[in-house]
């Protein structure tokens, strides 16, 4: 125990030279880090997802049927986007759209009002500039089968009560009528529960925008001072650990004195610049302090909640370093897997988009359960569950570079 105990106060005392070094390294990583948020927090903050797309419908509207038809649909959307609809020539449409003034424009042409009269069921034409498939496109799409469908089923109706009406001599009732099936339709379309069904998903688990991505990034941010801290990893003369191991350290010893020391320099360089972002938005008066509707933990809360988690991703980096052949690919194999980690895991885009079958994944992973493990201090859920998948990477990281140290030191005999 002395033997360890000496041996770990030697790699502390290499940490604490490494500090400044490994601070420096946090800084240059966290700003471009904080470049990402701050495009994320204005993309949520820009109230982008609730302004209208603008359709233009072109052709003749003044038929009575088609009139309701086109109208009636300016007062059905969606959750968060609303499709607005406005009539013009084909001419200023086209201008309109080249502009990018309307999202696209629908033809209601001579051809399709006479088929309409026949009976035939011949769908809108839609102008787009482009194909893409996203997200507008295909709500534009939509809403013009809606429009569609509405229109022709509305005027087949209407035309067959005609009918029936001037073969049964009851012409002076057509108007009545007709005022009644425009009133039926109407109150189907505008009640919106029967023409949407709407699914909100909270891809944030219960927490805040903001607590969401402070705790998905930070995770993200930490596991990339692997590579500024990562010249405490780098490895000397296998010959010294050779001699380390034939004096009584055996390779448990050596991985757990470097271990612990460089867990306290990730932790410590995590802390600062927790520390340093405090006080530059005290100095901006911004409130972070916790305890608001917007981050729900204070910062020495936030962070003693993110120590476990920095627990695991040194033993993770630690491996990474371990089993690595050089300084050069232990580097490139720590950026790869964290932001490979990181996305799939959910820190860098919320996992309750990806298919069910990858949200299960994700939540078993290390990233994953740690991301759950933060925010569940946040909204107060039990954590525990993901506490104990985070003790269990911890543990079978650092076997694994037990194995991989006792492996290097039989390679130098």
């Amino acid at each position: 125990m002395d033997k360890f105990k000496i041996y770990t106060s030697m790699q502390l005392k290499r940490a604490v030279k490494l500090f400044p070094a490994a601070v420096f390294s946090s800084l240059l990583i966290f700003i471009s880090l904080a470049l990402t948020a701050l495009m994320l927090f204005r993309a949520d903050s820009s109230d982008e997802g609730k302004k209208k797309v603008d359709i233009a419908i072109v052709g003749n509207t003044e038929d009575s049927y088609l009139g309701f038809g086109i109208g009636m649909l300016n007062n059905v959307d969606t959750a968060k986007i609303s499709v607005n609809f406005s009539y013009m020539t084909e001419a200023e449409a086209k201008a309109k759209l080249a502009g990018g003034y309307i999202a696209g424009y629908m033809i209601i042409d001579e051809e399709f009002i006479e088929a309409l009269g026949r009976g035939e069921n011949i769908p809108l034409t839609y102008v787009s500039r482009t194909s893409s498939g996203g997200f507008i496109e295909v709500l534009v799409r939509d809403a013009a089968d809606i429009i569609s469908s509405v229109i022709i089923n509305s005027e087949r109706a209407i035309y067959a009560m005609q009918a029936y009406m001037n073969e049964n001599g009851k012409r002076a009732e057509i108007d009545a009528w007709t005022q009644r099936i425009n009133m039926s339709f109407l109150s189907l379309v505008l009640s919106r529960k029967n023409a949407y069904e709407i699914k909100i998903v909270d891809g944030f688990k219960g927490a805040k925008f903001l607590e969401y991505y402070a705790s998905g990034l930070m995770i993200f941010f930490t596991f990339l001072l692997g590579i500024g801290s990562g010249l405490f990893l780098i490895k000397r003369d296998m010959a010294v650990y050779r001699l380390l191991y034939t004096r009584g350290h055996n390779e448990a010893s050596q991985v757990c004195g470097e271990y612990l020391a460089f867990f306290l320099l990730l932790a410590a360089s995590v802390l600062t610049i927790i520390l340093a972002v405090s006080a530059g938005a005290a100095f901006a008066h911004i409130d972070i302090s916790g305890g608001n509707d917007n981050f729900r933990l204070s910062i020495m809360g936030f962070f003693l909640k993110l120590m476990p988690v920095i627990f695991m991703l040194a033993a993770i980096i630690f491996f990474i370093y371990e089993s690595g052949r050089n300084i050069i690919n232990s580097v490139i194999a720590v950026f790869i897997t964290a932001l490979s980690l990181s996305y799939i895991s959910g820190c860098l885009y919320p996992a309750d988009f990806f298919p069910e079958i990858m949200q299960k994944i994700s939540a078993l992973l290390p990233l994953g359960a740690g991301l759950r493990y933060l925010l569940a201090a946040f909204t107060g859920e039990d954590g525990t569950k993901y506490l104990l998948i985070i003790i269990s990477y911890t543990v079978i990281f650092l076997i694994l570079s037990f194995g991989f140290r006792k492996r290097n030191i039989k390679k130098t005999e």
